[in-house]
């Protein structure tokens, strides 16, 4: 007759926070120094790289009474607001 003992890591299927914690404190600056150095590579690659969209814009502006005495008209008629002229 044979006694099976159960391994380690059945006896315990819980996670220990507190060893956890622990250990993040305990290496520290591990954690500091790789995102510095993570920030330091992502602002270096946004420096040198180039950029992928670029948008130019121009707006062209006429200066005619027509065109405002138009623009006006329409949006009266949108509003449902009658000229008293």
């Amino acid at each position: 007759m044979t006694i099976v003992n159960p391994q380690p890591h059945e006896l315990e299927d819980t996670i220990d926070v507190k060893a956890l914690v622990q250990t993040l404190i305990k290496h520290w600056y591990w954690i500091v120094l790789c995102v510095a150095v993570s920030i330091a590579v992502a602002l270096l690659y946004l420096r040198v790289s180039k950029p992928i969209y670029a948008v130019d814009g121009l707006i062209q502006v006429e200066n005619t009474k027509n065109a405002s005495a138009a623009l006006l008209g329409d949006l009266s008629s949108v509003m449902d607001v009658k000229s008293p002229a």
